[in-house]
């Protein structure tokens, strides 16, 4: 996956920084990072110089015996594999031991997911040791009594045992990694929005249960060779609310990087190259929807950062990296960890004040760029002899400055205005079961109630030529909407838009959204006729349509004489004419999803009695 740097970003953000992050580490005069030494509750990759990671029972058992000595660390379920192994998080905090989620009330909740990519195992083993050094004191208490921590050491637990050294040909150890997928070959960084698998859904129930203000997502790169050992993503624009990019910008860029640069790493925001044969040509900006950890976390509201350590560097390195990075964030978060708190609240009240507002589902880069300096080496590229194509090598004894471009500058790509409400029929209950996840609140209207609504006619769908994570997506439709007047019946779901996950809702309802449930193919049936007419039936109503409208019958001919395929499929030609006809199915095509403006959600509230709300 995706992260990118200060020096990939505007220079407003990162001149400053950039003075810091840019320089070769043989130029950085502050210490080093502490060296590994023994210590008992030790990891495998510690013991064995970093060849090798702990299987999860090891990795627990590790967990476990420091909890055991710690107040203030404790371990917990919150769910099963497909394979019936027990997914673990470890709360850290004041009296972890006794605390429940509401004694956690007044902390700064911070969420560590690690192994979500299993292969990508950095952030477990850092994670590990940095719990055992914090509580590393004659006490074993936790240093930060302002902070929480709910750390998931291997989120994709069936893929971590999966252990083989053949699961991640770009990356350089270590040894007997986890694989990528999970036991039923989902990828879970693409899940958070939809959440198909039970991992994603345990993840979301401990999500709402801690309610986390900072989010953190650990991995290693693929794509180019570069110097940098750690590229990182914050999520910019519109995709998150503007309080949010304030602190982050504060917290991150001129705070915890510089920090972690003086511990000797480059940094450098996730280098995504135009042409990864040619990286003169320049580097773009990663566009992350709700799908992603970033782009679902953003929706939330909530900053979040994706970490990711550069694959070719040794795994010591890696993990060093994503220790440092963690351990000077806690520290910087004692300071800066309220006005987060503050920076969620306001962001969630401003989420509740949308209705009528424009709200940004994804960006594209608006072709603008600038030229930045970029470390990386020396390379050639060199004509395939296998893939018709070109590849670059690269020599990692010439580190080089590459001057390129960089596409950072993003406009809106989608963009919807947001209703007052969505209202889904009784029918569609079972989408509930997704807004429960999002803790996205809803109501059953108790009565009939006849009101003005927004409907969106869909027609053309054209779907995905091969399946994405299980599902045959649709890729194009048209669409048309029109204000129609509706009996909304009683058991229909009302889904009022003032409320804190309003992004989450709209990501999900909206069909233009990139990961709405329309195109993951949850509506697929609305396109699918259900009666037809045998052709001595359809030939009458042709002749009758015919007769009676010319101008359909113009309409016609100009089909047939302008489309080959419609022309030469005579169950295409007869039936359409019998989707003019009152024999037609009048719901074909229509989007199960109303959008009620304020006038009509108020008038559906006067006539309904006081409800209590779900979710």
């Amino acid at each position: 996956m995706p992260c990118r740097s200060p020096e990939l970003m505007p220079r407003s953000l990162t001149l400053a920084l950039a003075l810091t992050l840019t320089i070769l580490p043989t130029a950085i005069t502050a210490k080093e990072s502490p060296p590994v030494d023994t210590k008992p509750l030790q990891t495998l990759a510690e013991r064995t110089q970093y060849q090798d990671t702990d299987s999860a029972l090891a990795s627990f058992a590790l967990l476990d015996q420091i909890a055991n000595q710690s107040p203030d660390i404790r371990m917990q379920t919150f769910g099963l594999t497909p394979e019936g192994r027990e997914l673990k998080w470890v709360l850290a905090g004041p009296n972890a031991d006794q605390a429940n989620p509401e004694d956690l009330s007044t902390t700064t909740r911070v969420l560590l997911i690690a192994g979500i990519h299993a292969g990508e195992i950095e952030g477990k083993d850092a994670g590990i040791a940095l719990l055992r050094d914090l509580t590393d004191n004659p006490e074993h208490r936790w240093p930060y009594p302002s902070i929480s921590l709910a750390f998931v050491p291997i989120f994709n637990l069936d893929g971590h045992e999966r252990r083989s050294p053949f699961n991640r040909a770009n990356q350089n150890g270590p040894a007997n990694m986890g694989w990528r997928g999970t036991s039923q070959r989902y990828n879970l960084n693409r899940d958070f929005l939809k959440a198909d698998t039970v991992e994603m859904r345990a993840l979301l129930g401990l999500w709402n249960q801690f309610q986390p203000h900072l989010v953190y997502d650990s991995h290693t790169t693929d794509g180019a060779d570069y110097q940098y050992d750690l590229t990182w993503h914050l999520e910019q624009f519109d995709l998150l609310d503007s309080g949010l990019r304030t602190w982050q910008k504060t917290f991150f860029v001129d705070t915890v990087f510089p920090a972690v640069a003086q511990r000797k790493h480059l940094l450098v925001s996730y280098p995504e190259p135009l042409d990864s044969a040619d990286l003169k040509q320049g580097v773009s900006y990663f566009v992350s929807t709700a799908k992603y950890s970033t782009g679902y976390a953003a929706a939330r509201n909530r900053p979040v950062l994706l970490i990711e350590t550069h694959m070719l560097k040794d795994y010591q390195t890696r993990v060093r990296a994503t220790y440092d990075l963690l351990d000077l964030s806690l520290k910087h978060l004692v300071k800066l960890g309220q006005p987060l708190q503050q920076a969620v609240l306001e962001a969630e009240q401003r989420s509740m004040s949308l209705i009528g507002r424009q709200v940004v589902l994804t960006t594209q880069s608006d072709g603008s760029s600038q030229q930045i300096p970029f470390k990386g080496f020396a390379y050639e590229t060199r004509e395939s002899a296998f893939s018709g194509s070109k590849y670059a090598v690269y020599d990692t004894e010439k580190p080089k400055t590459i001057k390129l471009p960089y596409f950072y500058q993003q406009k809106p790509a989608v963009t919807v205005t947001m209703p007052a409400a969505y209202v889904l029929p009784p029918a569609y209950r079972h989408l509930l079961a997704q807004l429960d996840r999002h803790q996205i609140e809803y109501q059953a209207l108790p009565l009939d109630v006849t009101v003005t609504v927004t409907e969106e006619v869909l027609s053309d769908p054209k779907w995905a030529p091969a399946s994405f994570e299980g599902r045959v997506g649709l890729a194009e439709f048209q669409s048309e909407r029109h204000q129609v007047e509706r009996v909304l019946p009683a058991g229909s779901i009302l889904i009022p838009a003032a409320q804190p996950n309003v992004r989450v809702l709209a990501h999900l309802l909206e069909p233009t959204g990139p990961d709405s449930l329309l195109r993951l193919g949850y509506f697929n049936m609305i396109f699918e006729q259900r009666e037809y007419a045998e052709p001595r039936v359809a030939e009458n109503m042709a002749a009758t349509l015919a007769a009676k409208h010319p101008e359909m019958k113009a309409a016609f001919d100009q089909k047939v004489a302008n489309e080959p395929a419609f022309a030469a499929n005579p169950f295409l030609r007869l039936n359409w004419w019998f989707m003019r006809s009152d024999w037609r199915e009048q719901d074909l095509g229509r989007y199960p999803v109303w959008r009620l403006d304020a006038d009509a959600l108020r008038q559906l509230a006067a006539a309904q009695p006081d409800q209590g709300q779900g979710g």
